[in-house]
């Protein structure tokens, strides 16, 4: 079985509710594992207010920086940057209406446990660049490589540059979308306290199984992103049958 194999199973049991799954229980959306990942002492985003739909949103009593994103099933759309009272998607001053025609087509059909949360928006660990987003990979616990998403270069089509690293900082070729293996990211100064985050989280919760941990670099150093059970992750052939591989070489059953 391949690891892209392994995921669209493991996504059909998923959505399916399957009953048995502990780790799906914990972990559906992002608020429950938030709550599971503050237990372990380390660092998440403040959660303001939690919604049903997107017709429910009210913004009052609220900071005049946050961010707006669904708890399940979005795949990274549908979110929205308040800063300061400015939508930075089209930087005009904060518009319920247009924020709620926005993210209407992103809502998950069928799927009763996704929400919409309004939760703390983060600064980078650079001022005034870009929020980096650290994806590692883990298989039975240890870290095995990691993405690097910049959202300035990620647009809703899901068509941009990918950049891979393994844990030694070391550029590798893993996806269809590759950025050509010359071009590099900055190694985040937090880059260590990410990883110790990352395997207390593994090794906790993940030690038997796959699972893809995201983390930010922030001005206050590592902050917990979110899991992830069934990454959209569009690998080369070689990439794909090597890491199921190392799936059936740990055992990894779900």
């Amino acid at each position: 079985m391949s690891l892209n194999d392994f995921i669209q199973w493991r996504l059909g049991l998923i959505l399916d509710g399957h009953p048995s799954i502990e780790l799906f229980h914990l972990f559906r959306d992002k608020i429950r594992e938030k709550i599971a990942i503050a237990q372990l002492g380390i660092p998440t985003a403040q959660i303001y207010k939690i919604f049903e739909s997107p017709e429910e949103i009210d913004f009052s009593f609220l900071p005049a920086s946050f961010v707006i994103k669904f708890s399940f099933q979005a795949r990274g759309r549908g979110m929205i940057f308040i800063k300061d009272g400015i939508d930075q998607r089209t930087n005009e001053p904060l518009d319920r209406e247009k924020i709620i025609a926005f993210l209407k087509p992103h809502v998950a059909q069928g799927i009763k446990f996704q929400k919409i949360i309004i939760e703390e928006l983060l600064e980078a660990e650079i001022p005034n660049t870009p929020l980096l987003d650290i994806k590692i990979f883990y298989f039975a616990g240890d870290p095995l490589f990691l993405q690097i998403v910049d959202p300035t270069e990620r647009p809703e089509n899901r068509i941009y540059p990918r950049y891979h690293y393994n844990m030694k900082w070391k550029r590798i070729p893993m996806h269809t979308q590759e950025a050509p293996l010359h071009l590099h990211k900055k190694k985040p100064e937090c880059f260590d306290e990410i990883v110790k985050c990352g395997n207390i989280i593994a090794k906790t919760f993940f030690k038997n199984t796959f699972i893809r941990l995201d983390f930010y670099p922030t001005s206050i150093g590592c902050v917990f992103g979110e899991t992830t059970l069934c990454p959209n992750f569009q690998m080369t052939p070689e990439a794909d049958q090597l890491l199921g591989n190392i799936l059936n070489s740990k055992k990894i059953t779900f």
